[in-house]
C-alpha cells in the first residue's frame, strides 16, 4: 500500500463484547474504518482450526492475520495518534498494565467455578455445595474487602488528577478503551 493509504482492517471476535470490545472502541473513537466481523456457532467450530493459536480475536491488516488484542489495541492507537497521544503514551501503557493487573486479581474468583481441580481441588469437588460455597466465599471476599475496591480507587484517582473525564484527561485514550469494557464486565 501506499504510505498515506489507510490499511484494510478486519476484526473477527465473537458476537460479544470480550476481548475484542477494547479494540472495536479504539477504532471507532479513532476515525479508523475496519470490519467488525462476528462470528457464532457453527461458524467458529469451522474456523478455529484455521487460527493461529486457536483463539479470537483475529486482526486482518492488508492481508496479514495478527493475534491478541492488547497488541490490536496499541496497534489502533498507532492508526488514530488522537487516542494514544505521544505526551501520554507512558502513562497509557501504565493504566494498560493496572487494568491487566486488575483483571489477574479476579482471575481466580472467576476460574474456581470453573475448574476448582486447577487450585488443588479434588475431580469431585467440583458441583458439590462446597464448591459453591468456596466460589461465593471467594467472589464475596474480593468484592466487599478486597481487590476490587483497591483497584476503583487507582482509576478514580487517575481520572480526578487529571481532570475528571477521562483517565488521562479532557479526552479518551486506548486506556479508556481498555478500562470501560473491563468495568462493564463486572456489571
Amino acid at each position: 500500500r501506499h504510505q498515506n493509504m489507510a490499511p484494510s482492517l478486519k476484526l473477527t471476535y465473537f458476537p460479544i463484547a470480550g476481548a475484542a470490545e477494547k479494540v472495536r472502541l479504539a477504532f471507532a473513537l479513532g476515525g479508523v474504518a475496519f470490519e467488525d466481523n462476528r462470528v457464532a456457532g457453527e461458524a467458529w467450530g469451522q474456523l478455529k482450526p484455521t487460527t493461529p493459536y486457536g483463539q479470537l480475536p483475529l486482526l486482518e491488516i492488508d492481508g496479514k492475520t495478527i493475534t491478541q488484542s492488547d497488541a490490536m489495541l496499541r496497534y489502533a492507537g498507532v492508526l488514530a495518534p488522537a487516542i494514544n497521544p505521544v505526551a501520554t503514551a507512558l502513562e497509557c501503557d501504565e493504566v494498560l498494565g493496572l487494568v491487566g493487573d486488575f483483571t489477574r486479581s479476579w482471575q481466580p474468583n472467576l476460574y474456581i467455578g470453573m475448574n476448582p481441580k486447577i487450585y488443588g481441588y479434588a475431580e469431585d469437588f467440583k458441583g458439590t455445595d462446597a464448591h459453591a460455597a468456596k466460589v461465593k466465599e471467594m467472589r464475596e471476599t474480593w468484592v466487599a474487602g478486597g481487590d476490587i475496591g483497591r483497584f476503583m480507587g487507582y482509576f478514580s484517582a487517575k481520572i480526578e488528577a487529571n481532570g475528571g473525564n477521562f483517565v488521562l484527561g479532557a479526552a479518551p485514550t486506548i486506556a479508556d478503551c481498555f478500562l470501560v469494557p473491563t468495568l462493564r464486565s463486572f456489571q
